[in-house]
């Protein structure tokens, strides 16, 4: 357990997070982190992002064996494209 002062810096108030904290949840600058209240606590979790690759990879790994619903996705794709500059009246 760890105090941390509160400071003020504009119209924000910044508490800084415990290296400890930090090596624990695997932070690094820039990440977002959700704060959660609940009755008189808060809970601080991480938000985890998703890596585009990773999520690429394994939806090709589930189309492996699947050209022609491959063929039919791109399809759609293109189609939703062309419609995408269209002004509907």
């Amino acid at each position: 357990m760890e105090v941390r002062k509160i400071y003020k810096a504009g119209n924000s108030y910044v508490i800084s997070i415990p290296k400890q904290v930090i090596k624990l949840l695997n932070l690094k600058v820039g990440d977002q982190i959700l704060f959660k209240w609940q009755q008189d606590q808060v809970i601080l979790t991480p938000i985890v992002k998703k890596n585009k690759i990773e999520v690429i990879r394994r939806i090709a790994g589930c189309l492996a064996d699947q050209e022609e619903l491959v063929q039919d996705l791109l399809e759609i794709r293109e189609l939703e494209s062309d419609r995408e500059g269209t002004v509907l009246e």
